[in-house]
């Protein structure tokens, strides 16, 4: 899970990653100066951090792909008492699943899925996609998987 808040206009003030092993998963704490925020919650299954340096294009790379992804944001005003948040996070992503009954080319290894238009940025203010990026996956065959999963976030059209 990522979390990061922002000043309204998009300039990130902090940022905490965290891992389902860590002990505190899913809740977090912040310390930050009274004003008003925008706080976005991120869960997802990717094999590294999302880049989120700006709530209006938060990223996963090809390298690190991404599955099934959830977020959230939510406005927040910090004043002089503490504020506790209850979010629920909502999925953002469509899937396109490929389902193989034929056998596989005999010497086949690996199989390669690439498209374009498909999008690895969101926006958090709309949770829509906000790029056409071309993206790619790769799958090792000599497992016998027959299923592959490919994840994007969709555009409003």
């Amino acid at each position: 899970m990522n979390y990061a808040v922002y000043t309204l206009d998009g300039a990130r003030v902090k940022q905490i990653n965290q891992q389902s092993g860590d002990a505190k998963f899913g809740s977090t704490a912040f310390q930050l100066e009274e004003g008003n925020y925008q706080l976005v919650v991120v869960a997802h299954s990717s094999n590294g951090n999302p880049t989120m340096t700006n709530p209006a294009k938060i990223q996963f790379t090809n390298a690190q792909g991404f599955t099934d992804t959830f977020f959230c944001r939510e406005e927040v005003t910090i004043g002089e008492e503490p504020v506790e948040l209850n979010l629920t996070l909502n999925r953002n992503v469509s899937l396109c699943r490929f389902v193989v009954t034929d056998d596989y080319p005999e010497g086949a290894a690996k199989i390669k899925f690439y498209y374009t238009g498909g999008n690895g940025a969101f926006d958090a203010t709309t949770g829509l996609g906000c790029v056409n990026s071309r993206q790619e996956h790769t799958f090792d065959l000599t497992s016998g998987q027959t299923q592959f999963d490919l994840y994007t976030f969709p555009h409003s059209t």
